[in-house]
């Protein structure tokens, strides 16, 4: 190769690095960063799975989080395989595996898509007076009743006294 060939080569190499550099700094979104300080909040409860991974959003929930009905819960999921028609189960427990409300989260937008669909749910239920603690399960809707596409998050919780 010419000398002066090797030369452009790297010039256009150091151009593409310094365009995508500038293209990361345009689409960075401080706001949107996680914030490791204690003032930022917690990591989202989530599942992955080969097609599709369930996230239920810090402001609704955290892990032992006492709960109160009614329960806010919101989300997303990002590559399919929770909703059928737009919905997909929720349930909460007490501590002997008794169903003591049930609800349906709701798609926000598109959910036959492989992209991120947003999602929300109010869980109305009547916390046990024999139970401190329980499971928030979410479930796929699964109209196919196959064990190997079922999905599942469970997520412990307390019932305050």
């Amino acid at each position: 190769m010419k000398p002066i060939t090797i030369l452009k080569v790297l010039v256009f190499v150091l151009a593409a690095i310094i365009i995508v550099l500038l293209g990361a700094l345009f689409f960075y979104n401080p706001a949107k960063a996680p914030s490791g300080g204690p003032s930022g909040s917690a990591a989202p409860v989530t599942i992955a799975t080969g097609d599709g991974t369930l996230a239920v959003s810090p402001s609704s929930l955290q892990p032992d989080m006492a709960v109160t009905s009614p329960l806010s819960l919101e989300g997303v999921v990002r590559g399919g395989g929770w909703f059928f028609e737009g919905t997909f189960p929720i349930e909460i427990v007490d501590a002997n595996g008794m169903v003591i409300g049930s609800t349906t989260a709701r798609a926000e937008g598109d959910w036959m898509t492989t992209g991120t669909v947003a999602w929300t749910a109010v869980l109305a239920f009547t916390p046990p007076a024999y139970s401190t603690s329980g499971l928030l399960l979410f479930k796929n809707d699964n109209p196919s009743g196959s064990t190997s596409t079922v999905r599942l998050l469970q997520v412990p919780i307390r019932f305050p006294q």
